[in-house]
Parts: structure tokens; sequence; C-alpha cells
């Protein structure tokens, strides 16, 4: 898999641009993530359900990749793209879906 560095940039980069992208819609939306302290608490409630993602994606390709290849590393390397990408949505759709709430 030649292209496993470039992949696991995209992914660092999804995080990234999506971070960027609340803090900025947090601002314009008034929503209670515009505060700092609002911010690192939701960040750090996103833990377990973005780690735990990456894991379940993590080992369910790297089972059935065991099954359908004999290449250790290209299945790894799979599994660690799935895993982090699939990390990355999660992480997409709920800090996404947090910045729905409104001041009142």
């Amino acid at each position: 898999m030649e292209d496993f560095p470039k992949l696991l940039l995209a992914g660092l980069f999804l995080f990234l641009f999506w971070f960027v992208v609340v803090i900025i819609k947090a601002y314009l939306r008034n929503s209670p993530l515009s505060r700092k302290e609002e911010l690192i608490k939701y960040h750090r409630y996103l833990v377990k359900p973005v780690g735990w993602s990456f894991v379940a994606m993590f080992v369910l390709v790297l089972l059935f990749g065991v099954l359908m290849s004999k290449d250790w590393l290209a299945v790894l390397q799979r599994a660690t793209v799935a895993g982090w990408l699939t990390a990355g949505g999660i992480y997409v759709f709920m800090i996404w879906g947090a910045n729905l709430i409104r001041n009142k």
C-alpha cells in the first residue's frame, strides 16, 4: 500500500479541518461551543465514542482482512486507515450535531 502515509495525512487533515470549521461555526451560530471551556468539555466527551469507533473498525477490517489476504502489512495498513477515517467521520458527525444547539 504505497499511499499509506498520504491516507493517514488525509485523516489528520479531516480532523484539523473540521476542528477549525467547528470553531468558526460555533461563533457564527452563537453555540455554547463558542466558549472555550465548553469546547474543551465537549471534546473530552468525544474521546470515548471516537476512540471506540476507531477500535471497532480497525478490528473488523483486520479480522476480515486476515481471512482474505496473507499480506499482514497491507491488512494492518488498511485496517489503520479504515479506523482512522471512521473515527474522523464520527467526529465530524457528532461535532456538527453539537453545533446545532444555540444559546437562548
